[in-house]
């Protein structure tokens, strides 16, 4: 399955990236655009993952990564 954020939202130096889903399977990083980006962790925020980063990633392939 292909991952692409909808929705994004910046705070500060992170980057909230929303999915429609998210894979089942596990995963602690991402990789878009050949760079790899460790998940910050975050509750309560269904189908959306946080990271480092001031880039902008809308509807770009996303890979989720061990």
């Amino acid at each position: 399955m292909i991952y692409k954020p909808y929705s994004e939202m910046k705070i500060k130096n992170y980057t909230i990236l929303q999915f429609k889903e998210l894979p089942t399977s596990p995963y602690k990083r991402i990789k878009i655009e050949g760079r790899i980006y460790e998940i910050v962790p975050s509750y309560d925020m269904k189908n959306c993952i946080v990271i480092n980063s001031n880039d902008s990633f809308l509807n770009k392939e996303t890979e989720f990564i061990m």
